[in-house]
């Protein structure tokens, strides 16, 4: 099952619970507007490149349409996995993972105070929490974005914000592209749908492969066509008038979903274990905010290697080591580890923060029975 056919199929779900009029169901399925591009640029040797862009929106009912734009190679099927919470053999309290990401909207359509507790914001918790693991599927197709847009929709209408949903993207490997070349990508993106994004039509953010530089190109390339117009993106650099707090928004909503798990079991970070699949912006600061709580990281991996210590590492200096060598490798503060092995490291807690789909059956974390801990696991 693709990602927008579980998309839908947990958006009926929903919808029968909610008791949902069939001709209403259907009219929410289907996206307002699905926009494909072909984007061809000079690269810097000479030669010409053309790649394929994406935007699909789906609902503008509520306001402004609202969603990302990820640059990424892969044109898969995405696996589906939004959230888990189950006990491991070699695991003593759980899991944290992603499951399929339409399953939370029906947990907090269905049952926001009985998922969440009395004393939680579920509003605030939502936001942050759906905007943290959407940014984790990491693939570029036309279902796929349209099951994101479809997605953003649902999350801006739980969280009441006054906007719809949106996506977007371009099949690319942004590390194989020079910096002029991004530019001229973005630039040449933007002018292909500059007519249908806007202030109060349709506001593109950053995602996968995406940042505050990428939104600042569209922006700007924007404001030829229409005038300066800051508004048309978010997450734009704080000079250009970009908010506070942007970049370590997606991993402190992990570090909220966490929290809020936890305290289901009447328990906190502080004095766990965690372990940390993905050290980019999300999982950076998921180890930062986890450590300014008293948790002990005690693992953590990204594309170019695993590096641990059971005591603990130090994360500050593995995040000045990453900036200096471009890697975890050769750490000091730690021991190199088979990137294989995170998954099945003992901890308390395994957060994966990097690409979506890690979690599933054939994993050999995957809980085959439940312990004492609560169970949240949905299959495709």
């Amino acid at each position: 099952m693709n990602a927008l056919a579980a998309t839908n199929r947990n958006f009926r779900h929903a919808s029968r619970i909610l008791g949902l009029d069939s001709k209403l169901e259907k009219s929410l399925l289907i996206p307002f507007r699905e926009i494909k591009v072909e984007c061809t640029i000079p690269k810097d040797d000479g030669s010409l490149a053309t790649y394929v862009g994406f935007r699909v929106q789906h609902d503008n009912a509520r306001g402004p349409m609202k969603g990302g734009i990820r640059y990424h190679p892969e044109v898969c099927d995405l696996l589906i996995l939004l959230f888990a919470f189950g006990f491991c053999p070699n695991m003593r309290f759980g899991i944290v993972g992603l499951w399929d990401c339409g399953i939370v909207v029906c947990f907090f359509l269905a049952f926001p105070p009985y998922f969440l507790g009395k004393q939680t914001d579920y509003r605030e918790f939502a936001f942050s929490f759906t905007e943290t693991f959407l940014h984790l599927f990491s693939k570029v197709d036309p279902d796929e974005v349209n099951a994101l847009a479809q997605l953003m929709t649902w999350k801006t209408a739980v969280v009441d914000i006054p906007y719809g949903g949106a996506k977007g993207g371009i099949g690319c490997t942004p590390k194989d592209l020079s910096m002029s070349e991004l530019e001229r990508l973005t630039r040449v993106f933007t002018q292909k749908i500059h007519d249908l994004i806007g202030t109060h039509t349709d506001v593109p953010a950053p995602d996968m492969g995406t940042n505050a530089q990428t939104m600042a190109w569209i922006l700007d390339e924007y404001s030829k066509f229409h005038g300066h117009s800051p508004a048309v993106v978010t997450g734009k650099p704080i000079a250009l008038g970009g908010s506070l707090g942007r970049e370590a928004a997606t991993g402190r909503g992990v570090v909220f979903a966490t929290e809020a798990l936890l305290a289901q079991h009447g328990k906190s970070i502080k004095g766990l274990t965690f372990v940390i699949q993905g050290f980019g912006n999300v999982g950076s600061w998921v180890a930062r905010l986890i450590g300014e709580r008293g948790g002990k990281i005690i693992a953590v991996s990204d594309v170019t290697g695993a590096v641990k210590n059971q005591n603990g590492l130090d994360i500050v200096d593995l995040l000045r080591h990453k900036e200096e060598t471009g890697c975890l490798t050769n750490f000091s503060g730690g021991d190199h580890m088979d990137p294989n092995e995170l998954l099945t490291h003992e901890c308390d807690v395994l957060i994966p923060c990097a690409l979506g789909g890690v979690l599933n059956k054939l994993s050999p974390c995957f809980p085959r029975k439940l312990g004492p801990c609560l169970s949240v696991s949905f299959f495709t």
